[in-house]
């Protein structure tokens, strides 16, 4: 589920009715995109302790994803697809029976009628992308479930296994975006910062930026001087810790942008009239 802060209200979405609460999110400098869908990601609230902003009236983590990703998982939801309830009637079968049993059609019905079925059942078009998604991934295919396969999820799992491994020349990519409203006395700033970063032919955009801030930090705890300003610092800070100290946070920031991964920012600035101050 979802559960933030927005206008100093909290509000929350229930973990069944998290991809019905998404909006629309427009981001610059990706590539094939302009346009993302954006849903709540789990629980907001504790970081404004954590970031020190008590006074901040509105606070929400979100996940990006591609349009249409949202609805598709709606789909494969109410075909019960995501369930990870135990079951013995899934392992060793044709998995197009096992979706035909999922929205009362015959088990031996063509691939064309199990379609219109899954469009019945979800009460969508039969040319809808979401049944596209489902013909992609096999559903309604003849391919056989692993015979150890206990719940339909692990079943899904198995179908998308082979389907969605990066091929010669793909590449994965991070999108991260900041968005902060500012309120001065004579005006308010709008501030958008943005990441884009794409794997490279060696090595993933996840691996990278997942694993070069703590390079970066190690390898500068190895080789500081004990009379360094900046070792003293490292040295007060014990066991597991958040980047919320500039000092730290700066030092990886500046290094990764020698290694092409960057944040962007754009600044809008609103004037208030004088009968609005």
């Amino acid at each position: 589920g979802g559960r933030w802060e927005e206008d100093g209200v909290i509000k929350t979405v229930p973990e069944g009715e998290l991809f019905h609460n998404y909006h629309l999110v427009t981001v610059s400098g990706v590539d094939g995109a302009s346009e993302f869908e954006c849903y709540p990601n789990r629980d907001s609230t504790p970081y404004k302790e954590i970031y020190g902003l008590p006074s901040l009236q509105t606070l929400q983590r979100g996940t990006f994803r591609y349009k249409g990703f949202c609805e598709i998982v709606n789909g494969l939801t109410a075909l019960g697809y995501l369930s990870t309830e135990t079951r013995d009637d899934v392992g060793g079968r044709a998995i197009k029976g096992v979706t035909a049993e999922l929205v009362g059609a015959a088990v031996d019905c063509s691939q064309q009628e199990l379609r219109e079925a899954v469009a019945k059942k979800l009460s969508l078009a039969v040319d809808h992308a979401t049944l596209d998604a489902c013909q992609w991934l096999g559903l309604f295919s003849s391919d056989v479930i692993p015979a150890d396969t206990r719940t339909l999820l692990d079943a899904l799992c198995a179908q998308m296994k082979p389907r969605m491994k990066y091929e010669e020349g793909q590449r994965d990519m991070i999108l991260m975006q900041h968005k902060y409203t500012f309120d001065y006395p004579d005006r308010t700033e709008h501030v958008t910062t943005t990441l884009v970063d794409y794997g490279t032919p060696t090595d993933s955009s996840m691996s990278r930026t997942v694993s070069l801030p703590v390079c970066i930090l190690m390898r500068h705890l190895l080789t500081l001087s004990t009379k360094s300003p900046k070792s003293q610092l490292f040295e007060s800070l014990l066991g597991v810790q958040r980047p919320l100290d500039p000092a730290v946070y700066t030092l990886v920031l500046d290094e990764l942008a020698k290694a092409g991964i960057v944040f962007k920012d754009k600044v809008e600035k609103v004037v208030m009239k004088e009968t609005e101050k």
